[in-house]
């Protein structure tokens, strides 16, 4: 169960990335605007937790970092492809806010499962 609310989790964060996105450049926001742009992040998304097998090491450095990877890396190629826009500013405002999204939240969670347990020992 843990690992299904990690994973929501991730894609609330990568629908509010595209959302905040699409605000920021005055498109609409309506279910096909946003699936039609998040769908290349959330494919990567996808893929990073398989590979990664985050639900296993969902708090870890490693799968942290393979989540995102894959989650920009994915996104970038397939806009590129699809002709949709991959400029080096995009490229870089994906990399800028999707790593603070999806390893932020892992650090914080472990930071304090991590206080916690020295509280309690």
């Amino acid at each position: 169960m843990k690992a299904v609310l990690a994973f929501l989790c991730d894609l609330w964060l990568v629908l509010m990335f595209v959302t905040m996105s699409r605000l920021s450049h005055n498109q609409v926001i309506d279910v096909a605007g946003v699936t039609g742009t998040a769908w290349p992040f959330a494919a990567g998304l996808v893929l990073g937790w398989l590979i990664t097998r985050s639900w296993r090491t969902t708090l870890t450095f490693p799968a942290a970092l393979g989540v995102f990877v894959c989650t920009l890396a994915v996104g970038i190629a397939f806009r590129h492809l699809t002709f949709t826009g991959a400029q080096p500013s995009f490229v870089a405002m994906s990399f800028s806010v999707l790593s603070v999204l999806l390893m932020g939240w892992r650090l914080i969670v472990y930071l304090e499962l991590n206080r916690r347990t020295s509280v309690t020992t």
